[in-house]
């Protein structure tokens, strides 16, 4: 029996009001049997070349996934059925970082920055960081140098969810005054706690602090994918594609 990956009719018939239209031209190859493909190739970590000839040319694969990449298609169905599935009431925000492999880091002295790649004690790295509901529905990926600080991006993450009565669930990574600030004048609730050095201790509720692992494993079932877990798309975007098909197949299909 083959071990390949296929999306059911009705995963497919799910994401497919959301894939691109083409009225004009040459009609496209089957969706089903590339997105097929393209999600058996991040899951495997395959190279384009050795992925098996069930799911049609690599070549063609690799343009769908490249053109769809760059134009965020990937990243549009994602936000769609996070945001038919979410609970917001309840936020967790985390960061983790991805080693990167040298055929993304080639070059990387010149244009790390362009492609969020940055040195830490453990070599070159990349951080994803990921918002997600209390029941541990994503709504957030992104994803930066993995010399940045995770609560670089919390604003940036957390603002399009933050609502009046909302609690946002962090680690001490996350402890600011400026995020703080920023939370009680959207009138949400940070469970966030104190760091040890702090003059002046936060109160926070431990009991609800301890769901916060749900996030954590979250990671965990995204790494099991290999292209998660190692690194080797040299651009962001298709890299941050990979973890929303990812995200996508896990939680919504």
């Amino acid at each position: 029996m083959s071990s390949n990956f296929w999306l059911t009719e009705e995963q497919f018939n799910k994401i497919s009001p959301l894939l691109p239209n083409k009225p004009r031209g040459v009609p496209r190859v089957d969706d089903r049997r590339v997105l097929s493909g393209i999600i058996f190739c991040i899951q495997r970590g395959y190279r384009w070349s050795d992925v098996p000839p069930e799911y049609g040319p690599a070549k063609t694969l690799y343009n769908r996934w490249k053109r769809w990449s760059e134009a965020g298609v990937f990243e549009r169905v994602f936000d769609a059925l996070a945001r038919e599935t979410a609970d917001l009431s309840t936020l967790m925000i985390d960061a983790s970082h991805v080693k990167t492999h040298r055929i993304a880091a080639n070059g990387v002295k010149k244009t790390a920055r362009g492609r969020s790649i940055g040195k830490t004690k453990g070599g070159l790295n990349s951080k994803l960081h990921l918002v997600c509901d209390g029941g541990g529905c994503p709504v957030h990926l992104g994803l930066t140098a993995g010399n940045r600080a995770d609560i670089s991006q919390a604003r940036q993450c957390l603002e399009p969810y933050v609502a009046k009565g909302c609690t946002v669930i962090a680690d001490r990574g996350y402890d600011a005054n400026h995020l703080r600030d920023w939370l009680t004048k959207a009138e949400a609730t940070a469970c966030i706690p104190p760091r040890k050095n702090r003059k002046v201790q936060f109160e926070y509720d431990a009991d609800l602090y301890k769901t916060r692992n749900i996030v954590e494993r979250m990671f965990n079932r995204l790494k099991d994918w290999r292209q998660l877990s190692l690194r080797t798309f040299r651009c962001p975007n298709t890299f941050l594609a990979a973890a929303h098909i990812a995200a996508t197949v896990i939680w919504f299909l």
